[in-house]
């Protein structure tokens, strides 16, 4: 054997390299590369591979496990990362091999070391759907040596509890939510959402049932006090809406600008959305803290079928905001023809003037909208000081 190694020392360019070549990644040669080993390859390698990963990663992230246990045997350290910080632990949690985790770990590799993320091994099985992989990490014995670069069990957990709602994974948010240390309503570290905010804006309708059946506080809000509700009408997750909504969510909860769950449905065009909310009672004609109705913003966005439908049925057409400005004013400035049109038909205040002393056909040259302001001419608009002015 010695003399095997020492004749394939002699005939590669470059030993190191020819352990993690192409072919040897996805189809390992072990014998060949024992050989290289102990020919005198580095078992810290570092590769243009996966990130400039080490060649421990690389075979980790493969789940190679007679390529790993080679590199363990010939000093590999545990401890290497790749361009963003994930170690091998890291790497084959990701992936869901469970056998070379636990090679890892019985090797030591610490637990809680995070990726440039802030994410640690328990937190990416969790989010790839590994429940075998996470039960495992649990119960190892889990011990913080570098606070700066590890988190400890109890924060690890509360974010693989958010990383598995985020991305749907029922059966390891249950698992998670057996477990003492793990809150329902508890806050990722990094993301500051919970459990469910997180599962609502990604419309995971199964996770959010779950999370509010095992206690979780519907009206809890993320770090941005945004609540489950909200984040769902943005995203414009119908089924989650409507869930949230049977489960009792306040349909009129605000966040910081006092926008509610209708206005932000109009602003973002869920024309469904907006029937659903105002079919459990949410009041069309509520203003946020500059006096924006649910109408206002659509015409803002130029929404024109959410325009359309809040007018059917029954927003006030001229209710003005703080600034005196009307949803004509609104959607003049915004320059969508179809949406003035609409509400001109309905009877919106065509020389309406807000507090500055501005008309909506001021508005509309202001911001070089010629279809609107053809639009105003025909209806007879009437040219003052300040159009003049404007143009």
């Amino acid at each position: 054997r010695d003399l095997q190694a020492h004749w394939v020392a002699n005939v590669s360019e470059d030993v190191s390299a020819a352990v993690c070549t192409i072919r040897n990644v996805y189809s390992p040669n072990v014998l060949v590369s024992r050989l290289l080993m102990l020919a005198g390859a580095d078992p810290n390698y570092t590769t243009d591979l996966l990130g400039n990963a080490p060649a421990l990663c690389i075979f980790a992230y493969e789940g190679s496990t007679e390529m790993v246990a080679l590199l363990l045997e010939f000093g590999a350290s545990v401890k290497t990362t790749n361009s963003q910080g994930s170690t091998a632990l890291v790497l084959a949690a990701t992936r869901g091999h469970m056998h070379v985790v636990t090679q890892l770990v019985a090797a030591g590799a610490p637990l809680g070391t995070t990726d440039t993320a802030g994410r640690c091994a328990l937190v990416h099985a969790a989010r790839n759907g590994h429940l075998n992989v996470v039960s495992y990490l649990i119960s190892s014995d889990w011990m913080v040596e570098d606070p700066k670069r590890e988190v400890d069990l109890s924060e690890a957990l509360q974010q693989a509890l958010v990383a598995a709602a985020s991305q749907g994974h029922v059966e390891i948010v249950e698992y998670l939510l057996d477990l003492a240390e793990v809150s329902p309503d508890g806050y990722d570290s990094l993301s500051g959402e919970t459990a469910l905010t997180v599962s609502a804006n990604n419309g995971c309708t199964n996770v959010c049932s779950t999370l509010i059946t095992r206690g979780a506080n519907i009206s809890a809000t993320n770090k941005k006090n945004m609540s489950a509700l909200l984040l769902a009408v943005k995203e414009g997750h119908w089924a989650v809406t409507e869930r949230l909504l049977q489960l009792h969510a306040p349909v009129e909860q605000a966040d910081d600008s006092g926008k509610s769950p209708l206005m932000v449905a109009a602003a973002e065009g869920h024309v469904a959305i907006i029937e659903l909310l105002l079919d459990k009672g949410a009041d069309i004609n509520r203003q946020d803290n500059d006096g924006l109705s649910a109408l206002s913003w659509a015409c803002t966005r130029g929404r024109v079928q959410a325009v359309q439908c809040l007018i059917d049925r029954g927003a006030d057409i001229n209710q003005a905001d703080l600034s005196g400005k009307i949803p004509l004013d609104h959607a003049a400035s915004q320059g969508n023809p179809t949406a003035v049109q609409i509400l001109l038909e309905r009877g919106a205040m065509l020389e309406h003037v807000d507090i500055n002393g501005l008309r909506p056909l001021d508005r509309a040259i202001m911001c070089r909208h010629l279809p609107v302001v053809q639009s105003f001419l025909k209806r007879g608009a009437k040219l003052g000081p300040n159009t003049w002015a404007m143009a």
